[in-house]
Order: C-alpha cells, then structure tokens, then sequence
C-alpha cells in the first residue's frame, strides 16, 4: 500500500469537486471517508500521480478492487473498468448519484449505475 502525499490528495479531491469520480455521488453528508483510488492499481504497477489517482466512495473503491477488468452484466462480456481521466459517464450515472444524494439510494441503484458506466466504457473503446 502507497502512501499518498497530502499535497497530491488535496489535488484529487478538489479537482473531484469532493464527488466520487466513478459514480458522482458527495462526499458531503457521507458517514465514511472517500478513498484515493489507483485507478491502475499499484499491484499493476500504477503510479501514485495525480493522472492515476481518483477520488472513490466506499462502495466504488470496494467494488473495484484491484481489477482493470470486469465483465459487463448486460453482455456478459468482458471490459475495462471506468477510467474517469480518459472516459465520461453517460446521464445514467448522473441520475443514480442524484438519486443517492436524494437517499433513494439501494444495491440495485448501485448495480445499475455500475452497468450503466461498464456500457459507456465499452461504447467508447468500441469507438
């Protein structure tokens, strides 16, 4: 595990504008602090850059792990998982996080934005 200099994690969150930049939901009102993620994971010899780095809620940096790859519940293929600096999240996404901020927030809301972002990243590699 990499330690994150203080400077570089301040960067991340204001640059995040304090949302996770997997599913937007705020950092405001959250009852746990969100993760600095390696959006390549250290174990695949990401760096600990600002480029690299993204801000992640709990349930994101969870659900992520340490995979580049996941299969996507839709097709059940396999694709990249949501890479913030190089793809951006269809309105689907957006509507979930606004629904979790609303506290209509569940698993199923959750999975869907997941599934719906999975779409966006295999749209954009296929294009």
């Amino acid at each position: 595990m990499s330690s994150i200099p203080s400077s570089l994690r301040q960067l991340v969150i204001q640059r995040a504008g304090n949302r996770c930049e997997y599913c937007g939901i705020s950092q405001v009102g959250q009852v746990a602090t969100f993760h600095i993620d390696h959006i390549v994971p250290s174990s695949a010899e990401g760096t600990t850059v600002a480029d690299n780095l993204a801000l992640a809620c709990v349930s994101c940096s969870l659900r992520k792990g340490a995979r580049q790859k996941i299969e996507d519940p839709s097709t059940g293929q396999e694709s990249s998982v949501f890479h913030p600096r190089q793809q951006q999240l269809k309105d689907a996404v957006a509507v979930g996080a606004e629904q979790a901020e609303q506290g209509q927030f569940s698993q199923r809301s959750f999975d869907e934005i997941i599934a719906a972002a999975q779409s966006a990243v295999s749209s954009q590699s296929t294009s």
